[in-house]
């Protein structure tokens, strides 16, 4: 079985069994390996809640026994569930939206302004917009915002800012 429908497979199987327990899929990295695949599940809550570390070893039991049962992984792999996390990895672009103000940090497939950042593929700053086709992006450093269309966009994350005053308190 190819990649891509492993990974299909294995997200259809992760959406049914966490939505049974009232959560939400975040998202899903499969990777194939030699020897062990690894197999990343994150979940979230609907609204304001956190998902907590019984409801993903929960996941996880269920999920084991569903992955096994498909024979959708080759051989041994490693399931780790989890929530999305402070630096959260973004799956689709629709996940962006509510970010917008906070820091994010991307990694394009080619490097884009190549006048401005000659060679570069990683860009971090201020998430300015999310638009039906991309994002636009302030990175701070003397240029105004950015456009990244989605479809260049390898991999986008969420950079946790800490709290400047509770740093200086702990002083």
């Amino acid at each position: 079985m190819e990649q891509s429908d492993a990974q299909e497979r294995i997200e259809s199987i992760a959406r049914t069994m966490v939505s049974a327990f009232g959560l939400e899929l975040w998202g899903v990295q499969y990777k194939p390996s030699g020897k062990r695949g690894v197999v990343r599940v994150f979940l979230d809550k609907p609204g304001e809640g956190e998902v907590d570390v019984d409801e993903c070893a929960r996941v996880s039991r269920h999920m084991s026994v569903a992955l096994d049962a498909e024979d959708i992984v080759p051989g041994r792999y490693t399931l780790e569930v989890s929530s999305p996390g402070l630096e959260r990895i973004f799956f689709n672009l629709g996940q962006l939206a509510g970010y917008e103000g906070r820091k994010v940090a991307i990694v394009t497939k080619d490097p884009l302004y190549e006048e401005e950042f000659p060679g570069r593929k990683r860009y971090a700053g201020r998430l300015v917009e999310v638009a039906d086709a991309g994002i636009r992006l302030d990175p701070g450093e003397g240029v105004g915002p950015l456009e990244f269309p989605w479809t260049e966009i390898e991999k986008a994350r969420l950079v946790h800012e800490f709290d400047e005053k509770a740093k200086a308190a702990k002083k």
